[in-house]
């Protein structure tokens, strides 16, 4: 499945509410126009917002609804962009083009190698390298969309630059020390990013659900709503109203009340209770007594 998802993905989009499915669902057709659709839900979105992307603009569509498609359609592009630059930094690290005074650098990758004249030998052992890597590919069934990966290319890069007798990695050192080590790379990435997160002073308006869910909405766009599944708050009956709000609009995102503030009210509350209350102001007294009496 691609990044755009496909039709038998689940049916999140703004879209599907405008378009009209088909018995065998190998195409829709939109809810306006009637216009046969296939390919993906961005599809239809193009044809309500007539960026003319392939397919005829929708005469019929509301202004509301177009530029509705026209905002996730932005979004979409919006996250493919981060999802590249997300991509380009992994590969960084993969290729160690990040040094440890913090200079970037740059790996020496295959296109900028000094270029040699190719002749019938090279492009005839080219071809008897691509057939090992198709016969790994099929032998052990993996996906033809992994030689899009960034680390795929990169792996060939490090081997090219390496040279001849080049001893691949053992599945003993893939799972030991490879594994360890790119365990700490993904770790200063993340160190990298954290650099970058700000927090939000909400003090004006931390009493009104409504504001706090504006706050807490922009935050999951900023991050991607794909990379979100929970938001953890206190009990207050504002973050709870704020929680609310976002598993309205956002369905594959759950709000969780924080369990040790939950622990706090049920330790507040017994507390309150006769049997316990005069143990306790007892105790403050005795607290209270021997700080006061050092």
């Amino acid at each position: 499945m691609d990044e755009e998802g496909s039709k038998n993905a689940r049916k999140t989009d703004v879209a599907w509410k405008y378009s009209i499915m088909t018995l065998n669902e190998k195409y829709f057709r939109s809810k306006f126009c009637n216009q046969q659709i296939s390919g993906t839900i961005n599809r239809l979105k193009q044809h309500l917002t007539g960026t003319h992307k392939g397919i005829k603009p929708c005469p019929k569509v509301p202004y509301e609804v177009a530029e509705e498609c026209k905002k996730a359609l932005l979004k979409l592009q919006n996250v493919k962009i981060i999802r590249k630059a997300t991509l380009e930094e992994m590969r960084a690290v993969a290729t160690g083009s990040d040094n440890m005074d913090g200079e970037s650098g740059s790996s020496p990758t295959m296109s900028n190698l000094p270029s040699k004249a190719r002749g019938p030998l090279d492009d005839f052992e080219r071809k008897k390298v691509c057939q090992r890597i198709g016969r790994f590919f099929f032998s052990s069934g993996i996906p033809f969309n992994v030689a899009n990966d960034p680390y795929y290319l990169s792996m060939f890069e490090g081997v090219a630059n390496y040279g001849p007798g080049f001893v691949p990695s053992s599945m003993h050192e893939l799972r030991t020390w490879i594994l360890k080590d790119e365990v700490t790379n993904i770790n200063k990435m993340l160190d990298e990013h954290k650099k970058s997160w700000k927090s939000i002073d909400a003090s004006d308006s931390i009493k009104s659900g409504e504001i706090l869910a504006l706050h807490l909405n922009k935050i999951i766009d900023e991050v991607g709503e794909e990379n979100v599944v929970q938001i953890i708050t206190d009990n207050g009956s504002n973050f709870i109203n704020a929680g609310k709000r976002i598993m309205e609009t956002r369905p594959h995102i759950y709000w969780t009340p924080c369990a040790a503030h939950c622990i706090d009210l049920l330790l507040e509350d017994i507390g309150k209770l006769k049997m316990h209350q005069d143990t306790l102001t007892k105790a403050k007294e005795v607290v209270r007594f021997i700080y006061g009496h050092t």
